[in-house]
């Protein structure tokens, strides 16, 4: 029997780019972020390169990388948001993720105001950019564990 397989774009900021050598690896550690949640991604939008800080200052659980995902069962105009940590710095194993809930694209940044006409969350393609290898052809998920 053939590996099913899905394919996903992947995207980063407009105002935002990331180094095209570290990319490959963002990818990877993305894409094993977004499956820890059983469902298969459709589409990426990676956020930062690997930090460890977050809202309130340093995140306890270490260096992550920030993500965006729509999955097929995600509402239209919506995302869920993601950290995929690893062991360290420049270290893009996958250890663990953690996911916040369900939002609308329009939800403004942190430090931006949408009233003030600013960035938001999940910007319309004229605010993204297409990573020059996606749409990439990664393994379907396996099935989620009843």
């Amino acid at each position: 029997m053939a590996e099913s397989v899905v394919q996903v774009r992947v995207f980063t900021y407009q105002t935002n780019p990331i180094n095209s050598t570290i990319m490959p690896d963002l990818v990877q550690l993305a894409y094993k972020t977004a499956i820890d949640k059983g469902l298969a991604p459709t589409t990426l939008l990676i956020r930062s390169i690997l930090h460890k800080s977050t809202k309130g200052g340093p995140d306890p659980q270490g260096y992550h990388v920030t993500l965006s995902i729509k999955y097929p069962e995600t509402p239209r105009d919506n995302h869920v948001t993601a950290h995929g940590y690893t062991p360290g710095r420049d270290n893009y194993q996958f250890v663990s993720a953690t996911f916040g809930d369900t939002q609308i694209d329009a939800t403004p940044r942190r430090g931006f105001h949408k009233s003030k006409g600013e960035k938001v969350v999940w910007p319309d393609l004229a605010g993204l950019v297409e990573w020059e290898n996606s749409p990439v052809t990664f393994p379907a998920p396996p099935a989620p564990k009843k």
